[in-house]
């Protein structure tokens, strides 16, 4: 088993929203300053501001999604050149 990643106690009984989460977790979590924070009812990354979130929508509605990461707005999107991305 991999080591525990803050916040993953959120998502769990689901191992599928923890196998999402761990993903989303990993990216993030080598960036210089990411600190994670789990509330109630989300788990928010930042870098002095919170700058991503993932939630459980299985906690407040009847949903099949595992688990949910708003993109965020569209001025703090980063470029990514690569000519496998489409816009």
């Amino acid at each position: 088993m991999t080591q525990p990643i803050a916040g993953e106690e959120f998502f769990v009984p689901d191992k599928k929203a923890v196998s999402i989460y761990r993903a989303l977790a990993h990216s993030l979590v080598g960036l210089e300053g990411v600190e994670i924070v789990a509330s109630k009812s989300q788990v928010a990354f930042r870098a002095r501001r919170g700058f991503e979130y993932a939630w459980a929508p299985k906690r407040y509605v009847k949903s099949d999604v595992p688990v949910v990461v708003p993109a965020p707005p569209r001025q703090q999107r980063v470029c990514v050149q690569d000519a496998r991305w489409r816009r």
